[in-house]
């Protein structure tokens, strides 16, 4: 029998142009506009927020998966909400591959 998500992702082809590990603490926000390139990710622990384009919000936690095939803008941001839903944090490198 087929895994229907494992059919899905092969027909998708989705290529990693690079990846990172990401790690946030306190009140952050950071926001990307893509060209309707696929954007998918794991969440290993903790709890972050997703907002796709205008639609509401989704809460991500420890062990979620999320693939979205063809992304323009999106933003992840902490549980606790940062002053200003202007402000973005600029992600810092501290270490290869660690944002």
């Amino acid at each position: 029998m087929f895994d229907p998500l494992t059919q899905i992702v092969s027909l998708l082809q989705p290529g990693a142009w690079y990846s990172k590990l990401v790690e946030g603490t306190g009140a952050w926000r950071v926001q990307r506009s893509e060209a309707g390139r696929p954007f998918y990710c794991v969440i290993l622990a903790g709890e972050c927020r997703l907002q796709v384009g205008g639609h509401e919000p989704i809460t991500l936690a420890s062990g979620d998966f999320i693939l979205i095939p063809s992304v323009f803008d999106f933003a992840l941001s902490s549980m606790e909400p940062m002053p200003s839903e202007r402000d973005v944090s600029l992600p810092i490198e501290i270490g290869p591959g660690l944002v």
